[in-house]
């Protein structure tokens, strides 16, 4: 039970902070049901030996009190990223079905109690294809159908039903359940506390230079697991916290810090909104992922372009490039600096393991282009880039479906991220200033930087999560656009800025 006081201590300061600071309407998502959830939650991967009692737990959660569908929202949207890393194989006559993880049967759990809350909200369009539907075709016929061909239909069902876990459920749940801008708003925030509530227990696991979660995993899971506390950079670990990876955790906290950012009116003081975003963004640079960071730094821009603050762009960029610089002289004289700049990671004439796997996965790709092989195969072509784990790390999302799927598949999957941003960009220059654009300057910055991240990352664990809230609030703000300009204010924030006019006037 060490390992839990040691957990639940700085999770349990950030949620009270939290608490404290935010407005009536995020506290209300921020109750003491969802902390007193997730304790529990940890309690049964502490007290556990096996699997199934967690996943249960995970799968009942959603169930208790869901009040209505923007509440089941907000707090799938809030707990799913607190949902530890262990994965539980189901097998039938011998054959592998799938691999359930905590964070996928919590998806069915949250689902069941979308689909049956009753509270009259209407729909903010009729259901009908929309280019984010196009996104998640192409990723489940890249990742479910065509990584695994049908020579082998055990591999064929098993990566189908992987991928309706992981791309479909979630979409479903919040397309169904988010059916206002002021619903998103409350969801966004709810993302942005999400990464507060992990971001203090982060910076103590790269302080101590212990995974606090590995006790838990490997309590559950013996030996079958990969543990975090094994990922050190420069002499320092890199938490991982909940995610698989330190890499998946950055881009979580990536999308956290633009959470906040847009979220602010939802704090009872702009000063403790801005403390928060700056606890996760030391968070983000404890994890030493230079994607993510990159990322941050592409969706800032992004926002200020779709914005055309052409001045702010230029800033931001001249003061990238100094970090950068400011970030090379320096690794001459810090052995930790230098390590967040990949010194010592060349392969031969490469400079690092990815630009090797995008020559390496190039060539072979040419001899199938079109309509790419399976998986399988590809991992036998790329044969001689298997790492230390006795596999071959597919760092790069996008050449990983060029190769099984071929130019039509990552095609198909570009032109529709093409549409998702030209309906998010439907609003730019001044209108973005309007209070009912915070969640798409949201979506505008975290896709960017998602789409950046998968230049340098796998699409695994929370990662189509991540993607599916983005592609769900666009699919939202496009059918909320429809008509002429309009000038409406949610009314979260219609009703803060009510009280602080109150406040105003009692002071005066």
């Amino acid at each position: 039970m060490v390992i839990y006081l040691y957990l639940m201590l700085p999770l349990s300061v950030a949620y009270w902070a939290l608490h404290r600071y935010a407005t009536p309407p995020l506290q209300r998502q921020l109750g003491w049901l969802p902390y007193l959830s997730i304790a529990g939650l940890y309690a049964v991967a502490t007290l556990t030996p096996r699997p199934e009692p967690l996943l249960l737990a995970a799968f009942l959660i959603p169930l208790v009190r869901p009040r209505t569908r923007a509440d089941v929202a907000c707090r799938y949207v809030l707990m799913m990223p607190l949902m530890p890393d262990l994965t539980a194989t189901l097998v039938v006559a011998g054959h592998v079905l799938a691999q359930t993880t905590p964070f996928t049967t919590f998806s069915l759990g949250a689902l069941v109690a979308g689909l049956t809350a009753r509270d009259g909200e209407p729909r903010a369009d009729a259901p009908r294809l929309r280019p984010e539907h196009g996104v998640l075709f192409a990723l489940f016929l890249a990742f479910g159908i065509a990584s695994p061909r049908f020579a082998d239909p055990s591999a064929l069902v098993r990566n189908a039903i992987d991928q309706l876990l992981l791309l479909v459920v979630p979409f479903v749940l919040l397309s169904t359940t988010l059916r206002t801008r002021d619903a998103l708003v409350r969801a966004i925030a709810c993302f942005g506390a999400s990464a507060v509530i992990l971001s203090l227990p982060a910076l103590y696991e790269h302080h101590a230079g212990w995974s606090l979660f590995d006790a838990l995993t490997a309590h559950i899971a013996g030996t079958g697991y990969m543990a975090r506390s094994a990922s050190i950079r420069g002499g320092a670990l890199r938490p991982a916290m909940t995610m698989g990876t330190p890499i998946e955790f950055g881009i979580f906290l990536m999308m956290g810090v633009f959470a906040l950012a847009v979220s602010l009116p939802l704090f009872r003081r702009r000063r403790a909104g801005l403390a928060m975003m700056g606890l996760v963004g030391v968070a983000l640079l404890a994890v030493q992922s230079r994607g993510a960071v990159l990322s941050l730094v592409l969706g800032v821009l992004a926002v200020q372009a779709a914005r055309r603050r052409w001045g702010m762009v230029a800033g931001v960029a001249a003061l990238g490039g100094l970090a950068y610089l400011m970030l090379r002289l320096a690794s001459g004289s810090s052995v930790r600096v230098a390590a967040f700049m990949g010194a010592g990671q060349n392969f031969g004439a490469y400079k690092d393991y990815r630009t090797l796997l995008l020559a390496r996965g190039l060539e072979e790709g040419a001899k199938h282009r079109w309509l790419g092989v399976s998986l399988t195969q590809v991992t036998d072509e790329l044969a001689d880039l298997t790492q230390g784990e006795h596999i071959i790390d597919f760092v790069n999302t996008y050449l990983n479906i060029y190769l099984v799927a071929g130019v039509l598949g990552l095609g198909l999957l570009l032109v529709a991220l093409a549409a998702v941003f030209t309906g998010l960009l439907r609003r730019n220059g001044a209108a973005l200033s309007a209070p009912d654009e915070r969640p798409r300057l949201f979506c505008i910055a975290s896709l960017t930087g998602i789409l950046m991240s998968l230049v340098t990352t796998s699409f695994f664990g929370r990662v189509p999560f991540m993607l599916i809230v983005v592609l769900t609030g666009a699919r939202l703000l496009r059918a909320t656009d429809t008509g002429p300009r309009r000038a409406v204010v949610p009314p979260v924030l219609e009703q803060l800025r009510r009280e602080a006019a109150a406040r105003q006037v009692a002071a005066a």
